[in-house]
């Protein structure tokens, strides 16, 4: 039990010795405060998205599937996903701030995509009044790319790998079933959260390098 015990507080001290490093916890900060002001950027994004829709178009996804009201399953995925985000990523030290810089970026890529083409909402479909959520800003599905990213983030964990992949998945039914998004939406969430997260990859990659040479 005592060797148990001492493996443990080893194991736990080179995972969160991070946090006592002042630089660490500054760009812990700053990544925060970057991921905090993106939302407020998309808050305003959405609000004019919201303002300057015109109508509803066709979707055949919408024509073929029966219409469901899936708005408890949506909300409640899409709060759970919210607020275990924060705590998720601080018990990763080594991955929360590329995961806080990049879920801005996505973020903010976002908030300029919704208002490049002003599409009302479709037929039918109620939307989803949240903080981050106001009915005109749906190009594209924040909430299937939001949880799809963090699958990149934590790949090689298999069980969080599979448990966002599964939300991501389940909110996109439950946007395309509910008549929140329409199918576009939901189909290209995933592909410009791969190409987000690639970019930030590279981008971390080329400044390590960069910082290993100014280093030497």
């Amino acid at each position: 039990m005592k060797m148990m015990w001492s493996k443990f507080l080893k194991r736990f001290k080179e995972h969160f010795f991070l946090y006592t490093d002042f630089k660490h916890i500054t760009l812990v900060a700053i990544g925060y405060s970057f991921l905090y002001f993106a939302y407020q950027i998309s808050n305003d994004a959405g609000v004019m998205a919201t303002r300057l829709a015109s109508n509803s178009v066709s979707d055949t996804l919408h024509k073929i599937l029966p219409k469901f009201n899936s708005l408890f399953l949506h909300e409640t995925f899409s709060m759970a996903f919210y607020y275990s985000r924060n705590a998720i990523f601080l018990l990763f030290p080594r991955r929360v701030i590329f995961g806080t810089f990049t879920l801005a970026t996505l973020i903010l890529t976002r908030a300029f995509f919704i208002n490049l083409t002003h599409i009302g909402m479709p037929e039918e479909a109620r939307p989803i009044w949240s903080e981050a959520t106001f009915g005109g800003d749906l190009f594209f599905s924040g909430h299937v790319a939001y949880a799809f990213l963090l699958a990149l983030i934590f790949w090689d964990i298999k069980i969080l790998r599979y448990i966002f992949i599964g939300i991501s998945i389940t909110l996109g039914a439950s946007s395309v079933l509910g008549r929140y998004h329409y199918s576009i939406d939901v189909f290209a969430a995933p592909f410009i959260a791969y190409g987000i997260f690639s970019i930030c990859k590279y981008i971390k990659k080329r400044a390590s390098t960069l910082g290993g040479s100014l280093r030497h």
